[in-house]
């Protein structure tokens, strides 16, 4: 059984110093990146 997650639970991960790669080509995840901009008043250095 797959368990998936919405964009906004997946960045719920990511934290202030991490490094996030995203790869410039056909594949960028445009709704994880949304989701991950709508943080950025909490996260710093990322």
């Amino acid at each position: 059984m797959n368990t998936f997650i919405s964009p906004e639970e997946a960045v719920r991960f990511i934290q202030s110093g991490d490094r996030v790669f995203v790869h410039g080509s056909a594949a960028t995840p445009k709704l994880l990146l949304d989701a991950l901009a709508k943080r950025s008043s909490e996260l710093r250095d990322v």
